[in-house]
Parts: structure tokens; sequence; C-alpha cells
């Protein structure tokens, strides 16, 4: 029958369309600039870690539609890649094989922070230049998630200059604890009735808090508490940036 004919050539083409694709990438490599920026200070994230991965059946996707189906099976033509960033924040890799890419950053503040910065996808086609820009959350974000922020009893709103305190809540053996309980302590001066304020958030499911509405210019005492024991106590103020980062460690011990 035609149809039973017809099914090893579709089978031969998209071989073949993979083998071209598998030999198009090596010969004509990409080449491929990244750059990590620090929204929160509004200058270059110096340092940052980039690491890039070629995803499976990248460099076939290239000629998609060629030859029907792209073969299916197909694995990343190099290994996982990483590369450290100098003081302008950026990395340039030549001689990658053509194909899609998954770009990831890492800094040792983002860990200190929390904070996440979702990977970038990027195509190197063959012989070409390709950019891709990664950047941390910016202050305004990061308000935002905050959700309603109550003002009041020391608490500061954005717009008269108010910051965040946040990091994550981890065991002694580096494991997060949702749910902890954090807690932030400023002294609101002589001239405020009650003197001492307090601020507080709970953990998320990464151990990961935000404590929002803190004031500028003053000493801040962070702690967490989770299941009966506290983490020690330490003291944090808000840079340039209004916010201030600290990771808590509950290891059962206190004061």
């Amino acid at each position: 029958e035609v149809g039973a004919l017809a099914r090893p050539a579709d089978a031969r083409d998209r071989a073949a369309t993979g083998a071209l694709a598998e030999y198009v990438a090596r010969v004509t490599p990409g080449r491929l600039t990244a750059t990590a920026y620090d929204s929160l200070a509004g200058r270059p994230l110096a340092g940052a870690r980039l690491a890039l991965r070629q995803q499976a059946d990248s460099a076939a996707a290239l000629f998609e539609g060629a030859a029907g189906d792209r073969p299916r099976e197909a694995a990343p033509l190099v290994a996982d890649t990483t590369v450290l960033a100098g003081a302008d924040g950026r990395v340039r890799v030549a001689g990658l094989p053509a194909g899609r890419y998954t770009v990831r950053v890492a800094h040792p503040a983002l860990d200190s922070l929390a904070l996440v910065v979702p990977p970038a996808m990027i195509r190197v086609a063959p012989d070409s230049a390709s950019e891709v820009a990664l950047a941390t959350p910016s202050f305004a974000s990061l308000w935002a998630s905050c959700g309603e922020v109550p003002q009041g009893r020391g608490r500061v709103g954005r717009d008269a200059g108010g910051g965040i305190v946040l990091g994550v809540v981890r065991d002694a053996a580096g494991r997060p604890l949702p749910g902890a309980e954090v807690w932030v302590t400023w002294d609101a001066g002589r001239n405020a009735a009650g003197g001492l304020r307090t601020a507080g958030a709970r953990a998320d499911d990464g151990g990961a808090y935000r404590v929002c509405g803190v004031p500028p210019g003053r000493a801040l005492t962070v702690w967490a508490g989770w299941d009966g024991r506290t983490s020690r106590r330490a003291g944090v103020r808000l840079d340039a940036t209004r916010v201030a980062g600290r990771v808590l460690v509950i290891d059962g011990g206190g004061w």
C-alpha cells in the first residue's frame, strides 16, 4: 500500500534531518553574550555565575519542519557550562553548537536575600551572535509582592522611605523551614510612645521571608522562630537600596 511504503521514507527523512542538524551545529558554532544585572543596586551583578544548559533536540529544532517531525531522542551536543562574570556582569562564550539554551544566574547575594532570577531561554543560531540579559527583581516588584502593608505602630510606607528585610530561614543542615515566623524590631525613638516596634512575617514553602515597611536609618534586629526554637538575633540596617538581607539559622540555640 502507498501508506505502508511512505512510513519508512518518513523515518529516514527524520533521521537525516537530525544528522544534518547535528553536523551544522557542530561545524558552524555560534556565540553568546549573557549579562546579569542587579536591579536593586542599579548596576551589573559582578561575580555572578551564569550557567548554560543546552536543551535536548535543540539542534534539530533549527530545522524543524524541513522534513517532518524532528527526532525525539537527540541528546545535547555540549555539557552544562558555568562561566564567572566580570565586573560588568557579562560573559561571552564562543564555539557553542547551535541550538536552544537555558541560562541561569547564581550569586551569593541572591542566596542571602532568597531572590530567584527566572531562567532565560535563548536560541543560538549557526555562525551568529546572540545576547541575553537576566536581572534581579526590582525594589518595586519586591514591594508589590508584600501585599497590603499595615501602617502605624512604626511601619513606614514605600513612599515614605519604608524598606524590606528579607532572606531565608534554614535549619543547621541547610534545609528550609516553611512556616517559620520572623520578627523585626527597632526603637522608634524618644518621641514615639511605646518605644520598641515590631513587624513580622511568615516564611513561605521555600523558607523565604519578607518583612515590609521597616524604617530607614534605624538599627534593626531580626530573628526567627520555628517549632519552639529560635535563631540567634541579628542586627541589620537598610542600605541605599532600602533592602537588608539575612539568612536565619535555627539550630536549637537562641540568644
